[in-house]
């Protein structure tokens, strides 16, 4: 939801800050993220795709390098509510603004979300139907296998805007 997003305001050069390579979640937003590329026919591009190990002083060291390294990014998705302040911060010390230069969506969404200036758009889980469901299938203990979808929603903030 949150790179389809950038891309129908325009965004062409949306850049990628996962959490750790290691991760099943990372890999399965870096498809969802080449996805929602190809669905629109954009390339994927290697050099605008970083990990930050979700920590504040590493995104904003990765989003600093992405910014110099290739001034034709308009945006970033971020793979953790930890990296949404520490982009923030970077793109407004490298003189850019939020969103007039650079739109941000986080995949997941924080109470400190709506507190930033500007507040930033993210991704909002279900996690008390998340939580209800894991513990009602436990307590059933029927060993059976099940794949159920929970629906998110995106939390549209401040942060995003069409493409400049």
């Amino acid at each position: 939801k949150g790179v389809s997003h950038l891309i129908s305001l325009g965004h062409r050069k949306v850049a990628l800050i996962a959490g750790t390579s290691k991760a099943t979640v990372t890999s399965k937003i870096i498809k969802g993220y080449k996805r929602a590329l190809k669905d629109f026919k954009i390339s994927s591009d290697a050099n605008i795709i970083s990990y930050a190990d979700y920590d504040y002083q590493m995104a904003y060291e990765k989003t600093r390098i992405l910014l110099k390294n290739n001034p034709s990014i308009t945006s970033f998705f971020l793979g953790g509510y930890e990296m949404g302040p520490a982009c923030l911060k970077a793109v407004k010390d490298s003189g850019l603004s939020v969103p007039e230069d650079i739109s941000i969506i986080c995949y997941i969404d924080s109470e400190i979300m709506p507190l930033l200036d500007p507040p930033i758009t993210a991704i909002k889980w279900p996690y008390y139907d998340m939580g209800k469901t894991a513990a009602e299938t436990l307590i059933r203990g029927s060993g059976e296998k099940k794949r159920i979808i929970f629906e998110t929603e995106l939390v549209v903030r401040g942060s995003t805007s069409k493409a400049r």
